[in-house]
């Protein structure tokens, strides 16, 4: 579908979209519209009375909008207000209201809101064509007028609080937020909710949004309101259970609505985390889980997914035996038991079966695989025992011969990748080791692409085989063979390492090596067979034919890459941008048809980065979990591409494509500045992993540094923005304001001579950009561990200190995060401060690990600096 404002249209469109009593009228009044702008007036000649006249305009104005032809829509409501104006008659509210979203869609934001002073006046004060014009105001690039006018809209009388007025505020708060001004969107819905005090949906938005913000204790009493209204409140219920811990609610109180989440989510695995570590750990654990399972009739996923990681699925068949049994018992799950038994066996999956789950729930689905029975096996292929090898055997499997074939498909993919790792610039000889390790489970992709093929030896003796299927399922690449048994290929990871081999007749999980264990889990196979099932039962006609067909061959068939979108920078350009890289550097992008990525674009779109493939990306509208561009296709393969080492090949391309977009508005940029030694880049965070009593000890740090280096430059870092499209931003707005006014107390208390102007630059809420620039301009560093040091860290060759909470046994430098990714970088040195506090986590479900507060003596973090940038030089 086009864009709005785009013009290629010759009207056929907006006529196909004409409807109605009046359809023929309208469809003249159309073409009228296309041919000059006095058509419209001839053709209305004819027209009776003005309301028949003003009825065809609307309609084709709303016609127009359809079909995505805007600035039609605008030439029709200007003859509209012509027409009526001629007869002595206003528009209507909501013509009005028309008029100016298509105003604004047709680029013209100043006009819509012009339009909409001439409502007011016409109409009076209605809370209804303020707020429109608020959306007005905001396109228009005045988000301060916008906000002012939605809070005197909401001031209304309740009694004029009626038609889209709500909606609206809804609308409006969401566009404040794209636009990254989350404060006023928040500040609109408080309004919002004080004018309509009972409305649950507004509501449940301002409570998420209060929550994102940190004011739990006014998003609970938001909650409430919210959970007055219809639905099963899961969302809800989340919400509520989440702001009442985080406002210091009595246990029980949140325990209780924890309880309600749960059975409100039952798939929902992450509550029961929370749950547990609200009611704590301890030998009880299983009893209290049991117990809250046993309070319900329903089987709650998320309870047995946390109760299989004690009981496995046989124990939680023996502890829940009459339930589960009466579950696997109902129709839809024999169903999902003769389709994945007719899968293991290569034989057609039986049409009523097919219906039957795929009209299942998924989370039903992922029960099945987890509680059905016989157990699946996990084995590590490299440590095998005797009874595996034996069990191996007994169905056909030699151990040896599959050692043999992974040797060589766990193997760098290309020669070109191999000669620049064996040429590569290494932080250390464990970075070495390291990287040559982990990108053997990544060499797949690049023989996908080169050969158009995905070939693997058949485990139980055959010759090779060829993939027939692929396609991504939540961050795992799955391949499917026809070898003697069907059996499948799975990767995963940041990287898309490949994870194991499936053959799903045997219920047998080979782990090939890559060190994500915790993919492999009984409950985390369950989730990933769950969606396989119901993808194959959507499918099942082309599954068929497929089998019909009979094993892939080596034909080489289209490549369709598939690029990952999480919401981190620091993953696409150390995992998924990497992927594109080695296929450059080994000359393969001619096999590519087709890119497929979506999300932020931290570093600008994709096109920009990697110009070569400009004219094979495409973007991916939609965040489903599944990407299935070619289902058993016989012309095409989808590869999730990715990777383990940054190449400093790919960190110029970056650097060259940065430097192309304009600097973001406000931001002290290098090219402008003058040179100056040290160039100083402090990295601040705030709520975990932070130095606690960062301000004052940033400032008595640079009170040290400054007499032996006085012509320092200090670049204060914390949250940068994307480039290109944002997808993140809003939900850390609130983090990135209290960040800034961080820097600006420190600049303000710096010493005297750091005062003047760009000595100390504020580059909180600048743009990746200038983080990538200012980076190759630095000298030293000092950074929190994790995403904060990788900007920097990443992206230049200067020494760096790099601080943390303790990590209970000690690593050497060169194997702590951010000191062997990337190439030409140097091992920063890591120091570890007292724990102070607890870090913040995100949810109550957060369980990433050395989150705690830390205190640092700037004393000894100003030696360090001095060893690193040695003596203050002369001139």
């Amino acid at each position: 579908m086009q864009q709005h404002g785009a013009e290629s249209h010759q009207g056929e469109p907006a006529q196909a979209e004409a409807a109605g009593p009046q359809a023929a009228a309208v469809r003249a009044m159309l073409a009228a519209l296309e041919r000059d702008e006095d058509g419209p007036a001839r053709l209305l000649r004819e027209v009776p009375n003005p309301g028949t006249g003003a009825a065809i305009l609307v309609q084709a104005a709303r016609a127009a909008r359809y079909a995505g032809r805007p600035a039609l829509a605008r030439r029709a409501f200007d003859a509209l207000e012509r027409w009526l104006g001629a007869a002595g008659l206003p528009l209507t509210v909501d013509q009005r209201m028309r008029q100016a979203e298509a105003l604004m869609e047709a680029g013209e934001p100043a006009r819509s809101v012009e339009t909409l002073d001439i409502g007011l006046r016409e109409h009076g004060d209605l809370p209804a064509l303020r707020l429109q014009q608020a959306l007005g105001l905001l396109a228009a690039g005045d988000p301060a007028a916008a906000e002012a006018a939605a809070r005197q809209a909401l001031q209304a009388a309740p009694d004029a609080l009626t038609g889209p007025a709500e909606g609206l505020t809804l609308r409006l708060a969401r566009r404040f937020r794209e636009v990254g001004e989350a404060g006023r969107g928040l500040s609109v819905l408080r309004a919002g909710g004080a004018a309509f005090a009972r409305s649950p949906g507004l509501h449940a938005q301002l409570a998420e949004r209060l929550a994102i913000a940190g004011e739990h204790a006014e998003a609970v009493e938001a909650y409430r309101v919210a959970l007055a209204g219809p639905g099963d409140g899961r969302r809800e219920w989340t919400g509520l259970a989440r702001s009442l811990r985080a406002a210091g609610a009595p246990a029980e109180e949140v325990r209780a609505a924890l309880e309600r989440a749960i059975t409100a989510n039952p798939a929902d695995r992450s509550l029961v985390a929370d749950w547990l570590l609200l009611t704590g750990g301890g030998a009880d654990r299983m009893a209290r889980l049991c117990a809250l399972q046993d309070s319900t009739p329903e089987l709650l996923r998320g309870v047995l997914t946390q109760l299989a990681e004690d009981l496995g699925s046989a124990g939680l068949r023996a502890r829940f035996p009459d339930r589960v049994a009466a579950f696997l018992e109902t129709s839809a799950m024999r169903a999902a038991d003769a389709l994945w038994t007719a899968h293991g066996e290569a034989r057609p999956i039986a049409g009523p079966d097919a219906v039957a789950v795929a009209e299942s729930r998924s989370h039903d689905l992922n029960l099945f695989f987890l509680l059905r029975s016989p157990v699946r096996r996990l084995m590590a292929v490299q440590r095998l025992s005797d009874a595996e090898k034996a069990d191996l055997a007994a169905i056909g499997i030699s151990w040896r011969d599959l050692r043999l074939g992974l040797r060589d498909f766990l193997s760098v993919g290309s020669e070109a990748w191999a000669r620049r790792l064996a040429e590569g610039g290494f932080s250390s000889d464990y970075a070495r080791h390291r990287v040559h390790h982990v990108e053997r489970f990544c060499g797949w992709q690049d023989r996908l692409v080169a050969e158009g093929a995905l070939a693997f030896r058949d485990p139980f003796g055959g010759g090779t085989c060829y993939a027939v299927d692929s396609f991504l399922v939540y961050g795992r690449t799955c391949y499917l063979f026809l070898g003697t048994h069907p059996f499948y290929l799975v990767a995963a990871g940041g990287g898309s390492k490949m994870l194991c081999l499936y053959v799903p007749r045997f219920e047998l999980v080979l782990d090939l090596g890559a060190a994500l264990t915790d993919l492999l889990t009984d409950a985390s196979m369950a989730g990933l067979l769950g969606f396989i099932a119901l993808r194959l039962a959507q499918r099942a006609e082309e599954h068929d034919a497929a089998l019909a067909r009979g094993p892939a061959d080596a034909t080489p068939r289209r490549v369709i890459a598939m690029v990952q979108s999480a919401e981190n920078f620091a993953h696409h350009i150390w995992n998924f941008y990497t992927g594109l890289e080695r296929i450059l550097i080994a000359g393969t992008e001619h096999r590519l048809d087709r890119v497929i990525f979506g999300g932020t674009e931290f570093f600008g779109p994709l096109a920009g980065i990697f110009p070569e493939l400009a004219n094979r990306i495409v973007g991916r509208a939609d965040r489903a979990p599944m990407v299935d561009p070619c289902p058993f296709s016989i012309e095409a393969l989808l590869v999730t591409v990715g990777g383990y080492f940054i190449p400093e090949t790919l960190k110029v391309r970056t650097r060259r494509a940065v430097s192309t977009v304009p600097p973001r508005q406000g931001a002290v940029t290098p090219e402008t500045e003058p040179d100056s030694w040290p160039t100083l880049w402090i990295g601040m965070r705030m709520g975990d992993k932070s130095w606690v009593g960062q301000e004052a000890g940033i400032v008595r740090l640079l009170e040290l540094l400054l007499p032996d280096y006085p012509g320092m430059r200090v670049l204060l870092d914390g949250f940068s923005y994307p480039i290109g499209r944002d997808e993140i931003t809003a939900q850390w707005s609130h983090v990135c304001d209290r960040l800034h006014a961080l820097a600006e107390t420190v600049r303000a208390a710096a010493p005297e001579p750091l005062r003047a102007p760009g000595r100390i630059v504020n580059m909180v809420g600048n743009s990746l950009r200038e983080s990538v620039l200012w980076a190759a301009r630095t000298d030293a560093y000092l950074s929190p561990v994790g995403t904060t040091q990788h900007k920097i860290g990443w992206f230049t060759a200067a020494p760096g200190i790099v601080y943390s909470a303790p990590r209970g046994k000690s690593f050497p430098d060169e194997r702590m995060p951010g000191a062997w990714e990337a190439e030409h970088i140097r091992v920063p040195r890591y120091v570890y401060g007292q724990v102070v506090a607890e870090g913040e986590r995100r949810s109550l479900g957060d369980r990433r690990s050395h989150l705690a507060n830390i205190a640092l003596d700037p004393d000894a973090l100003a030696g360090l600096f001095r060893e690193l940038l040695g003596p203050a030089r002369q001139g």
